[in-house]
């Protein structure tokens, strides 16, 4: 009997034995995991600083607005005022005032940011905004200043009171043809 207890006693304490070891293999993987996990979140936060830093860059267009604001392109840059908001179908339309201060005629141009409602000071409500990413494709004569617009689905007017334009990109232009000699 004494035997059999004993034995019974052994099978037990392996089996406590490979827990363990089990236990310490979970807690070993688990803290693997947590060594990436932080990783992974040191890299999120140096991505979120240079997004940070590019949004330095970023200009605000409000309706109220009487100016233009410079926006940098790979091509130079070029000047940009929003001059009204209206309804138009199941959105709105913004319309713009470009300046293209550069030689080139810009014969398509992509805007990169978000648009959002103005708080009761006039300034942009940092809670509610959405993406956005229009494309202007109207001909931007060098040297102009051309009206341009664009939709905005789903957006009341009301809701539309700024533009933060994040970052545009040039990716079509014409230039004029120097006569042959």
């Amino acid at each position: 009997m004494f035997r059999k207890a004993a034995l019974v006693l052994a099978v037990l304490l392996a089996g406590c034995d490979s827990r363990d070891d089990r236990s310490e293999r979970e807690l070993a993987s688990l803290r693997d995991s947590q060594s990436n996990l932080l990783r992974q979140i040191n890299n999120l936060e140096g991505k979120i600083s240079e997004l940070e830093a590019e949004s330095d860059s970023a200009r605000i267009l409000k309706r109220s607005d009487s100016g233009y604001s410079v926006v940098k392109t790979d091509f130079g840059a070029i000047t940009i005022q929003m001059k009204s908001v209206t309804a138009d179908g199941a959105g709105s339309r913004v319309r713009l005032q470009i300046g293209n201060p550069t030689t080139a005629t810009i014969t398509k141009l992509m805007l990169f940011g978000h648009w959002g409602a103005v708080n009761k000071d006039g300034e942009p409500d940092g809670e509610t905004h959405s993406l956005m990413q229009p494309t202007i494709t109207r001909h931007l004569p060098a040297g102009t200043w051309s009206d341009a617009s664009f939709l905005i689905e789903g957006a009341k007017p009301s809701d539309l009171g700024y533009l933060r334009i994040t970052s545009a990109l040039i990716p079509s232009i014409s230039l004029n043809q120097a006569p042959a000699d």
